[in-house]
Parts: structure tokens; sequence; C-alpha cells
């Protein structure tokens, strides 16, 4: 699953080419392991993003091959930052950045981005599965992508991202038990009327 976390640097206008530079200094000390991505071949940063599920307009890229981390500076809103793993894995280098740089927040609404759907934890959870499943729940939305489907919470307020992982989750392990029901039901069904004769 992608961990797709979205931030605004505070007091800076949304597309800011000021909070870019500050960006490109303090994102190398946080990720010293990491680099900012310079000439890319445009077949290979299609890849990159696809893997990332990552579709929007950018400025820059940073990846930390340690971490395994992607970051992308957004047109529009500041900061994106990119995983696939484990939200625990994930945790100490996000309280790191919210320790050095200031987000755009609210109290009541949470972290302030240029979506208001994506407004609140500014987190979006994202998983590729080749089958649509109808039974999500109705904060997980099922988007046509690639021959298949991308499974993502459609809003991001309202529950910790914790809660939106875990949601996404249990949906993709469902997913799983439902295939696997599929693949043997047949066999299952054939064997009862064989036996039955």
């Amino acid at each position: 699953m992608i961990l797709h976390f979205i931030r605004n640097l505070d007091q800076i206008p949304f597309g800011s080419s000021e909070a870019s530079r500050i960006l490109k200094k303090e994102i190398p000390e946080i990720l010293q392991d990491g680099k900012w991505l310079k000439r890319i071949e445009e077949a290979e940063e299609k890849k990159l993003l696809q893997a990332y599920f990552f579709h929007e307009p950018y400025k820059a890229l940073f990846f930390d091959p340690k971490s395994k981390i992607l970051i992308a500076l957004g047109s529009f809103d500041h900061l994106h930052v990119l995983y696939d793993g484990e939200y625990q894995e994930l945790k100490p280098v996000l309280s790191t950045i919210h320790a050095r740089l200031q987000f755009a927040h609210d109290p009541n609404f949470g972290f302030l981005t240029t979506r208001l759907h994506q407004t609140g934890t500014g987190f979006k959870g994202k998983f590729f599965h080749a089958l649509h499943y109808p039974q999500t729940h109705p904060s997980i939305e099922a988007v046509p992508y690639e021959g298949g489907y991308l499974y993502q919470n459609h809003l991001s307020i309202g529950c910790l991202e914790s809660t939106w992982i875990e949601s996404l989750k249990s949906l993709e392990n469902s997913i799983k038990e439902h295939i696997e029901k599929i693949k043997h039901q047949p066999s299952s069904i054939a064997l009862k009327i064989f036996g039955n004769q």
C-alpha cells in the first residue's frame, strides 16, 4: 500500500516558489541518504510516478534509497511524502519533518490542503487490484486504473490516518479472501455433486 501525506508550509501561499526553495534545502538534511533527481528520462520518470500512484503536477522529485521515501514538491500543494510500506516505519520520518517545519494547520480542520477532501490528515492510502470489489466502506473509493482499480480513501477528515490505513488493509484482505473463495468454489461444488452420485 502506498502511503501519501500532503503538507503545505504555514504562512506561504499554495504553489509558492518560496515553499520549494525552503523544502529543497530542508529535505536533504532530514533524509541524508537521498538526493534530488535531476535529468531523469521521461520513461523512467513515468514508471517511478506510476509505481507510487502519483499523477499530480510537480516541481521536483527527491528519493531516499535507504528509507524508500519519494518526496515530490507539488505545483499546488507544497509537499508530498510517498512511501510503500508500513505506517510505523514512516512515522519517525514524518515526526522529524513535522519537528523541523511549520505546516498550515487548523485546530478544527487539521492540515490544510488545496483540495477540501484531502484536508484533515492530508493522507491518501492507495493500493491496486485487478478486481472490482463492490463491498467497500463508504469512505473508500475504487477508481478505474490501468486495467484494474485503485482503492483509496476519498476523505481524509474525521478519522486518524491509522484508521484510514486499517480500513484499507481490511478491504485489501477482504478482496484476497474473496478471490480465494472464487478460486476454490468450482472444484468444491463439483466435488459435492460428485460425492452425492
